[in-house]
């Protein structure tokens, strides 16, 4: 990933209870089409903390069903 595409705001965090982003859209290094399931911290507006649970979905390719151990493995952190 090159320093210019870290700069596109790529991501974005929804929720799924309010149906809406909660946040602008921002730059990170996860693959377009990634579909990550999360907690933010309580304090994540002040740390910027998210808690990372599950891999849904990685570069478009669906893979819920695969093992945990295999999705988690795909974040790159």
């Amino acid at each position: 990933m090159t320093e210019s595409s870290l700069s596109v705001p790529n991501t974005t965090i929804r929720s799924r209870i309010l149906g809406k982003p909660l946040i602008p859209r921002f730059p990170s290094p996860l693959p377009s089409d990634t579909v990550l399931d999360c907690i933010l911290d309580q304090n994540w507006k002040e740390n910027g903390i998210l808690h990372i649970l599950d891999v849904i979905k990685w570069k478009g390719q669906d893979i819920a069903d695969c093992e945990s151990s295999f999705r988690l493995a795909l974040v790159p952190w």
